[in-house]
């Protein structure tokens, strides 16, 4: 189609079909860039809520930007916190109640207080409610408040920083542990408390990115790992800006998303009776295993290796920080500070927050972090649904990063005489004996 009437008509008659509100996943509009997704989505919602739409709606499709948690009590080791996902990057949600009010939040460095919207929503892949609300600054909040937050979000970070690099050093105290989880429970309140709809930057610097946008249309990078009914392709943002095989890579993941029908809006001409050029399946990885230790400096040279270790939930091993602005620590939302160990490291997480390192999260907590035995910084059988959820969100990101095109072969732990580096390892034990659910599980996935 070229960039004329014929998809916008197309479109309408598209969200005019009841199947399009009924299935979240009935229709979805790719493009290469950001450039025209506000407008798309604006006039989408207008279509399906009206002009004088609220902000948010009930039923309305939002896509996750950010990772954020939420710090609650975990009802396993009474006086100990554990991070509950609420929003995820690139996952859908449909809300399922909305309410505009204005709310104060009270934390160590001060108060402020916000107007905008608490919602409660679900997966839209599974229809699994998250438990917990969320609060979406309304898009008019002044600057003077997003201003505030940053200034909160940016002491909460330096001190909970300072902590950690006492924890790393040994020299950490009960009371250290005891403040590191209040400032921890507040920055958590305060990210799931202020989530914007839009990048809030100043003088070309971001400063609070957004967590939620709308998901009717989206950049291609986005949709990886999902697949549609339908799809509208804006071709011609691919053209520019790319080198050629990353385009050859937007197109194949973009063209594969559709189940049924691919609209490609383009200004260029289509030759009469000629098919569209199809792009062919990523090949299957190459798998191989680590003849020796990881090593962070030569494992950071091999750009073309997809990097597989063992991780904890915690996202930290003390020692060194790894770059908080990592692929890595957005994908995990990590705390400021969290390290990947020292090169002695023992453990394949030396690797952690390399570009093309991935993890598999065997480990549920980093014992030396919360004071706690290694067996109670393992996961046991009565953790099997959120050991289930955190092993195919690490399973989909390393698929995702597959499927771009950018390796040539996967690298895993190194065999031991007992282990084959996920299974039965000596730190974790996910074994037959002692977690028969979560072996089961993990084999299979794996």
């Amino acid at each position: 189609m070229h960039n004329d009437n014929k998809p916008m008509q197309v479109l309408q008659q598209i969200i005019k079909d009841p199947a399009y509100k009924a299935n979240p996943f009935f229709f979805r509009i790719l493009s290469a860039t950001n450039a025209l997704l506000s407008s798309v989505n604006k006039m989408i919602r207008e279509q399906l809520y009206g002009t004088n739409a609220e902000q948010i709606e009930e039923g309305e499709l939002l896509i996750g930007f950010d990772n954020i948690n939420k710090v609650v009590d975990d009802p396993k080791y009474p006086g100990s916190k554990t991070p509950v996902p609420v929003i995820r990057n690139s996952i859908d949600y449909i809300v399922t109640s909305v309410k505009k009010e204005t709310k104060t939040m009270n934390f160590s460095y001060g108060n402020v207080q916000v107007e905008g919207y608490t919602i409660k929503t679900k997966v839209a892949a599974t229809g699994e409610l998250v438990e917990e609300d969320l609060f979406v600054l309304s898009n008019d909040t002044p600057n003077e408040i997003k201003n505030q937050i940053v200034a909160y979000k940016k002491a909460l970070a330096s001190e909970i920083s300072e902590i950690f690099k006492r924890i790393g050093m040994r020299t950490a105290t009960d009371l250290d542990r005891r403040r590191l989880s209040k400032l921890q429970t507040e920055e958590s309140e305060l990210a799931a408390n202020s989530i914007m709809m839009n990048d809030y930057k100043q003088n070309n610097s971001l400063l609070i990115k957004r967590g939620l946008d709308y998901g009717y249309a989206h950049t291609i990078h986005k949709s990886q790992g999902g697949t549609y009914d339908k799809v509208m392709i804006f071709a011609d943002t691919i053209e520019t800006g790319f080198t050629p095989e990353v385009r050859q890579q937007l197109k194949y993941v973009a063209m594969s998303r559709a189940k049924q029908n691919v609209y490609v809006v383009t200004s260029h001409d289509f030759e009469s009776g000629k098919p569209v050029e199809k792009t062919t399946s990523m090949n299957e990885p190459k798998v191989v295993h680590s003849p020796v230790g990881y090593n962070r400096q030569r494992l950071e040279k091999q750009t073309d290796t997809l990097v597989i270790f063992t991780d904890n939930t915690d996202r930290t091993s003390g020692g060194i920080p790894f770059d908080e602005n990592s692929d890595y620590a957005k994908r995990y939302n990590t705390k400021k500070g969290s390290g990947y160990g020292t090169n002695n490291n023992s453990t394949t997480a030396i690797v952690r927050g390399l570009k093309n390192a991935f993890a598999i999260t065997t480990m549920k907590f980093y014992m030396h972090l919360r004071g706690i035995t290694k067996e109670d910084a393992r996961w046991h059988d009565s953790d099997e649904q959120e050991f289930i959820k955190t092993i195919l969100f690490d399973i989909q990101a390393i698929k995702d990063a597959w499927d771009t095109g950018m390796y040539k072969r996967v690298l895993l732990p190194q065999l031991g005489p007992n282990s084959d580096g996920f299974l039965n390892a000596f730190h974790s034990d996910i074994s037959l004996q002692r977690t028969p659910k979560l072996y089961n599980f993990l084999k299979s996935a794996i």
